[in-house]
């Protein structure tokens, strides 16, 4: 069930679009409630569009489930997306996208409180050996920092640079798992810049911002 909710769970999306955490965090709670409702109404427009199974499970019911985090299918599948994010935050960051500061401190910042909203994955958080259920970085899990496995950052990735490793067990399983699934297209993924990738010059003749150093 957990494989199929990660498969759907970002459907409604299509509809309603994909406000970042940090919008949502200056939301009121007026604007927060409409947010709440445009999802359930993406649900009902996309339970009529789709098949009624997906996977074994009815669609509409996973899509509910997946809005409102009532199971522990749900819970583990937005522990991963929210894992996700980071991973891919701090991949900005290492290639020296500094705009994405915040968005790590605000992601890992709310690592806390998601454990506290679902406590039933606590046994799983507290005794699973993945990397993908540990975001905690303290001396038991990394006793010294190895200084020279970061000399290659605040510069594109390369296609070298995405197998060095790091001090970061999630991020290194997350950059394996990117490529062991999608293959060409997953380093393709890592590796495609976009920010500061070749501009054409604006009329007025100044280069454009390059947001990658």
């Amino acid at each position: 069930m957990a494989l199929a909710l990660a498969m759907c769970h970002d459907d409604p999306e299509t509809i309603t679009g994909d406000p970042s955490v940090i919008k949502k965090d200056h939301m009121t709670p007026a604007e927060r409630r409409d947010l709440d409702r445009k999802g359930l109404a993406a649900i009902e427009v996309l339970s009529q569009q789709m098949p009624t199974m997906f996977m074994g499970y009815n669609y509409k019911r996973l899509l509910l489930h997946a809005h409102r985090k009532d199971c522990v299918e749900a819970q583990l599948v937005k522990w991963l997306d929210w894992t996700d994010a980071i991973c891919e935050i701090k991949h900005e960051l290492f290639a020296g996208n500094l705009l994405f500061v915040t968005a790590i401190m605000r992601s890992v910042a709310g690592t806390g409180p998601l454990k506290q909203t679902y406590p039933a994955l606590a046994p799983l958080l507290e005794r699973g050996d993945s990397p993908f259920l540990q975001l905690v970085f303290d001396k038991h899990m990394v006793p010294f920092v190895k200084k020279a496995r970061y000399t290659h950052l605040g510069r594109p990735h390369t296609r070298q640079s995405i197998g060095y490793e790091t001090d970061f067990p999630l991020y290194n399983a997350w950059r394996e798992v990117v490529i062991n699934d999608l293959g060409e297209e997953g380093i393709k993924y890592l590796t495609a810049q976009v920010e500061g990738a070749a501009m054409s010059t604006p009329a007025d003749g100044r280069p454009a911002l390059s947001l990658v150093s």
